[in-house]
């Protein structure tokens, strides 16, 4: 049987104000090794420090990966530039482009590249 109920704060919304970790994160979920492998690639791998610019680029991960690389760039008082790729969709981009659409792409991950501090 439904029955209605009253939130804290007198809104049905009140969880879409709550902060985004709190919303979306499942601690049964969560496997603390992608921490360990995010904290490790951040300080030890490549060594980013504070007002780095770190290009994440992710092929083919779920979204745990890159929210663990990010907290840990944002934790070693860095800036991280995310990019999420899936190679199924980019292997039929590819095998329909011309010279000018891989000349486009290309200009643009090396322009992206050269303003990063760490990839």
């Amino acid at each position: 049987m439904f029955r209605w109920t009253r939130f804290s704060s007198g809104s049905p919304f009140a969880a879409l104000d709550a902060p985004a970790a709190r919303v979306y994160s499942s601690p049964a979920m969560h496997d603390p090794r992608v921490d360990q492998l995010a904290r490790q690639l951040v300080q030890y791998s490549t060594q980013v420090k504070k007002g780095d610019l770190v290009w994440l680029d992710c092929y083919d991960v779920p979204n745990c990966v890159p929210l663990a690389l990010i907290r840990a760039v944002v934790a070693a008082k860095a800036r991280p530039v995310v990019r999420l790729h899936d190679t199924r969709v980019t292997r039929e981009m590819m095998i329909h482009a011309d010279d000018s659409q891989y000349e486009i792409i290309g200009g643009s991950d090396l322009d992206l590249m050269k303003k990063m501090d760490c990839y």
